[in-house]
Parts: C-alpha cells; sequence; structure tokens
C-alpha cells in the first residue's frame, strides 16, 4: 500500500478543518432567518395591539362625545321653543280664578276669634280654599257685585246649637253661599243625612239669605283630603261663578241702558 504524500496529507487535514466552520455558518444564517421573521412577526403584533387600544380609545371619546350631545329630537324641541313665545306654549286657556268676599262667623269663647275648629284661624281657611280651588279671597275693600261666603263651624251632634249667629248673618249683608266647617272622622267624611237637617234647619230661618245653598268642608285635626271635600270645592266655585257671571251681565246691561240714555237725550 502507498503512503500518502505529505501535501495530500496537508490539503485533507484542511478540508476536514473547513466543513465544521460551513456547517456553523448555515446555522447562523438559518437562525438569522429566523429571528428575523421572529422580530417581523413581533412587530406586527405589537402594532396590531396598539392600532387596537387606539381603536378602543377613540370609541370611548366618540361616546361620551354623542352622549352629551343632544339628540336631533332635542335640538329640534330646543329650537321650537326658542322660536315660540311663552305665551303660545299652551293654547289651552286657564280657568280664570274666581274672586270672592270671605266672612267667618265671630266667636268671643275661641282664641282665634272665629267659629272655626281648634287650631283654625280665617287665614288657614283662606290658605286651604285657594290652595285647592280657584277661589281667592279678596281682603281689601271690595265691589259689592264681589260673591260672598259666610263660614262657620258644624258638628253632626250640635247642628242647631250656636251653628250661625243670625243678627251676624244679617249684619253681613247678601251672602251666596254658607261655608260650613263639619267636624267629622274620615270614615263619615261623605254625603250624611245630617246635611239634609242642617239645610232643613237653615232654610227655616225668616232671613233673606236662609235659602243660599250650604257647602260642607269635613274636618279632623286639618281639613281632610277627601273626594267629598273636592266634590264641594268644585260645587262652591261653579255658584261664586254664577254669581260672578251674573254680576258682569248685569253691569253691561247697565253701561249698555245709561249709553242708550245719553245718546238718545243728549244729542
Amino acid at each position: 500500500m502507498q503512503n500518502p504524500t505529505a501535501g495530500e496529507s496537508c490539503s485533507e487535514s484542511v478540508h476536514l478543518q473547513g466543513a465544521p466552520h460551513s456547517a456553523l455558518n448555515e446555522l447562523r444564517k438559518e437562525f438569522s432567518v429566523k429571528f428575523d421573521k421572529l422580530e417581523r412577526l413581533l412587530l406586527l403584533l405589537v402594532s396590531l395591539v396598539v392600532i387596537l387600544v387606539l381603536s378602543v380609545i377613540i370609541a370611548v371619546i366618540l361616546f361620551n362625545f354623542r352622549s352629551r350631545m343632544p339628540s336631533s329630537d332635542q335640538v329640534l324641541l330646543q329650537a321650537e321653543c326658542v322660536r315660540t313665545p311663552p305665551l303660545l306654549t299652551n293654547l289651552e286657556p286657564q280657568p280664570a280664578p274666581i274672586q270672592v268676599k270671605l266672612i267667618v262667623q265671630r266667636a268671643n269663647s275661641s282664641a282665634s276669634g272665629s267659629r272655626l275648629p281648634t287650631g283654625e284661624t280665617r287665614s288657614s281657611l283662606v290658605h286651604f280654599l285657594e290652595a285647592n280651588s280657584r277661589l281667592r279671597v279678596l281682603e281689601t275693600e271690595v265691589d259689592h257685585n264681589t260673591p260672598t261666603i259666610f263660614a262657620s263651624m258644624a258638628a253632626s251632634n250640635r247642628f242647631n246649637e250656636n251653628m250661625l249667629d243670625w243678627k251676624q248673618v244679617d249684619q253681613a249683608g247678601r251672602i251666596d253661599s254658607f261655608l260650613l266647617v263639619w267636624i267629622t272622622s274620615k270614615d263619615h267624611c261623605q254625603d250624611d243625612p245630617v246635611h239634609r237637617k242642617i239645610r232643613d234647619f237653615m232654610q227655616d230661618r225668616p232671613n233673606g239669605n236662609s235659602k243660599s245653598p250650604i257647602v260642607f268642608l269635613c274636618w279632623f285635626d286639618t281639613f281632610l283630603a277627601k273626594d267629598f271635600n273636592n266634590a264641594s270645592l268644585v260645587f262652591l266655585e261653579r255658584e261664586m261663578q254664577k254669581h260672578t257671571t251674573d254680576s258682569s251681565f248685569n253691569a253691561v246691561k247697565v253701561r249698555s241702558s245709561l249709553d242708550f240714555i245719553t245718546k238718545t237725550f243728549w244729542k
């Protein structure tokens, strides 16, 4: 067998030493490619996360902005309110108040000086009437045509005992309605046979006002918020309105008659 020469041994050793270096370079290249791909993938994921976060922030800002802005219906309604004068916003005519004169029967034995239940005064009665009806009590000097209410107190067991002082009734002049604060329990705040007895008793009196309508208001420690009281106030309004209308009509008739006489005899 022929032994290798020195040159051949050297070239072979060089070849054997270069093989590991080339394999290492290949691994480096392959790792570098994979690292680049991974880096790009991470950058893509970060970009997507950033875009998602920004989208959520923008959506939240838009939602808050839209929630604070009025809707189109609200804008139109506000525009209509601006264009419409305040006096024309409610086209329904409001019922006019009814001016009345209130006389409360005097009572020397009462602390308030009026014949009303304990704790009640003329002022508290006026407050109840004006808060629950269209009646407006005039405190100053009133016209003689203003409808007049005469108020006193009544109880089921003493309907004819000092219920009305007829001397005071006579001094009051024309009375268009009697208002009796009726002391009774909540359960009995309704139309009662005693009302008929009181009406019969009053109408039997020889007085010019004895035929005037009688209205009852239930009271038990306070004026009761009952349907009976509401109906009584509506009835009282209607009666006072009737006298107000009649007075206005009579005033117009008198004025027309005076105008006719003036034009006829003072030409």
